[in-house]
């Protein structure tokens, strides 16, 4: 199954890992996401809550096309970048709202 959400709804998502998951990626250096759609990209906002160990996302999606979408997250650490998740990117499909 495919997740959608409305383009010009709010783009709401979080990453929840388990303790030795977060151990192996907090503190990081740096943090970033990216939703990719049809050659373009869109910033993710990023925060995180070390006590939960999540990852939240955010986004307007005003201006996003119709269609399908993917994003990951990236986190720097030392020298490394690391991917979430590591092989793949969560896909999602951008559909038009009845109301515009």
């Amino acid at each position: 199954m495919t997740a959608r959400i409305k383009r010009g709804a709010t783009f709401r998502a979080q990453v929840e890992l388990d303790e030795a998951e977060w151990a192996a990626l907090w503190p990081w250096d740096a943090v970033t996401a990216e939703m990719r759609q049809q050659g373009a990209r869109h910033d993710l906002q990023v925060s995180a809550d070390p006590d939960s160990r999540i990852i939240a996302l955010r986004a307007d999606t005003t201006g996003w096309a119709i269609g399908a979408a993917s994003f990951d997250v990236r986190i720097q650490r030392g020298g490394d970048v690391i991917a979430i998740p590591a092989t793949t990117n969560i896909r999602l499909q951008i559909f038009e709202g009845a109301s515009t």
